[in-house]
């Protein structure tokens, strides 16, 4: 929720027109609603202007009990009176000023940050006042951002959360980049944010905002933080959980510091699971995407190796001959020459080099188990998706919705695995061309049967973790593996033909298995 408070002012709708112009619809309501102060602390309040006014700030209507009550993490922008409230209630006295300013302009010394991103200094701006709130250059709490030819204050922030004020009228046309400056809010003041402000949220339970999910995130993958903020961070994210908005910031992140794999026409696909389900199972999805790929699927799968598990899809490839040293046209060739490329995340994503050695200290899960499988720098245009969580199962398909694939499956295998198992019904959602819906996927419907125990699915070690595959690939391995992987082939079979009969999808999949073709992708690595 984008909050606007109308102190009563002819110009508030000007501003509102050009908050409309940046992409928000604020709700606006006047300075003596006492609704402000149950929004005040409203979780879904995201960001709040104070609009001009006459009169003075002890005379705004609820603005100064709004601010007592509001959390420091919520953004604030003030114009004029608004910035004066915030000048009030950062205990500086308003005052009349030298002049009377009404309808003059100034020319501005700024330092280019914050609010000022982008806009040249000096700037010329429009006044429209007679008070001025009196800031010393020592406040303990504002940091005077630029003043008037006679030292006035035009514009401040504070120094331990997302609040700023502007003494002047960015909406007048005697400010040439009002919009700009307007644009900037909230986002370029919470990039000046400190990491406790983010830790403080996290740690009572609130999700973040895009804008401090991007900072911190860029953060992150900067290596500007310390290795205690970065373990506090994922793990405080983790026992919160992340939110949709928090996983789509980290995604762009991401993907703007990757390196990206262009030129693969067509439809193709990503087949893997998050980890962190903790039950050091065979490689599912990698025999999966191998046998997709014999079958004529074409597969880019992305991955690493293992942080959680026995042993990783990049492990596995690895110890089958597959190279893990690929650039984006070594990929491009694999995927035309055989139907299936790997790329091997580190490669791909050069920022990772400052999270590796975290998230293995850690040893646990954290977002980045969620995140590789959303940041594939081909971005395919089909995924099968496995989470450990169910609850995980909504989230990720609302992310997946933003990301532009034609169709997807998230889902939760029965027992907690990050593939479907013939354990139970899964938990899962398909996503088509944005649309999010929850979908079912009974394996004993389809004639599987469960194993007798999650031991049949495990593997202890990467030597097994590579027989095991390649008995599975060949038509003998074990019964139980065998049949988890026919159910995860069926359905990735469905997310390409959506109109095929699922029973259909399990027999091909059997099929496959039963002839060995996988092993015929295999081999083509040996050749290579």
């Amino acid at each position: 929720m984008f909050l606007f408070i109308d102190n009563y002012d002819s110009f508030s709708f000007n501003i509102v027109q050009y908050l409309r112009q940046t992409g928000r619809e604020p709700l606006v309501l006047t300075n003596d609603n006492p609704r402000l102060l149950d929004l005040a602390t409203d979780p879904e309040l995201e960001a709040v202007v104070i609009s001009p006014g006459p009169s003075s700030p002890d005379k705004a209507g609820y603005c100064l009990e709004f601010l007592e009550r509001l959390p420091h993490r919520v953004p604030v922008l003030g114009i004029c009176l608004g910035h004066q409230c915030l000048g009030l209630h950062a205990g500086c006295p308003v005052q009349r000023g030298p002049r009377v300013m009404h309808g003059k302009t100034s020319r501005l010394e700024h330092d280019g940050t914050g609010l000022f991103r982008g806009i040249a200094s000096p700037m010329t701006v429009g006044r429209y006042h007679s008070l001025v709130v009196k800031c010393p250059d020592d406040h303990p709490l504002l940091e005077v951002t630029s003043r008037d030819e006679d030292g006035e204050v035009m514009s401040m922030r504070f120094k331990d959360r997302p609040w700023a004020g502007v003494q002047f009228h960015p909406e007048s046309i005697l400010t040439p980049e009002g919009l700009r400056l307007i644009a900037n809010f909230p986002k370029a003041i919470l990039r000046g944010m400190t990491m406790a402000s983010i830790l403080d949220t996290l740690a009572d339970g609130r999700d973040l905002t895009q804008e401090q999910a991007e900072q911190a995130f860029a953060a992150l993958m900067d290596g500007k933080m310390t290795p205690a903020q970065a373990g506090a961070f994922l793990l405080t994210l983790r026992a919160k959980g992340e939110s949709a908005t928090e996983i789509a910031a980290a995604v762009s992140c991401a993907l703007e510091r990757s390196k990206p794999v262009r030129g693969i026409a067509g439809d193709y696909v990503d087949i893997v699971g998050t980890g962190g389900d903790g039950k050091k199972s065979f490689n599912c999805s990698t025999a999966t995407a191998i046998v997709m790929a014999a079958l004529g699927f074409r597969v880019v799968k992305h991955g690493n190796r293992a942080v959680s598990s026995s042993s990783g899809a990049a492990d596995v490839l690895e110890s089958l001959g597959y190279p893990l040293t690929l650039d984006a046209e070594g990929v491009r060739d694999s995927v035309q020459r055989s139907g299936f490329a790997f790329q091997f995340a580190p490669h791909f994503h050069p920022c990772f080099k400052n999270i590796g050695p975290i998230r293995r200290e850690l040893g646990v899960r954290s977002l980045f188990n969620l995140l590789g499988p959303l940041i594939n720098p081909s971005r395919p245009t089909h995924m099968m998706l496995g989470v450990a969580k169910p609850e995980l199962v909504p989230v990720i398909a609302e992310v997946l919705a933003q990301g532009g694939y034609k169709r997807a499956i998230v889902l939760c295998g029965a027992g907690g695995y990050d593939e479907a198992t013939t354990f139970g019904p899964a938990t899962a959602c398909s996503v088509t061309n944005g649309v999010v819906e929850p979908m079912e996927i009974d394996p004993q419907a389809l004639g599987f049967e469960a194993p007798a125990s999650e031991d049949e699915l495990r593997v202890e070690t990467p030597l097994e973790a590579r027989r095991v595959l390649l008995d599975v690939l060949a038509g003998r391995g074990p019964k139980a593996m065998t049949e988890m992987v026919a159910l995860n082939v069926a359905l990735c079979i469905s997310i390409f033909e959506p109109d095929t009969d699922r029973m259909t999808c399990v027999r091909r999949a059997r099929r496959a298995l039963a002839e060995g073709v996988g092993l015929h992708i295999v081999n083509s690595w040996k050749k290579s």
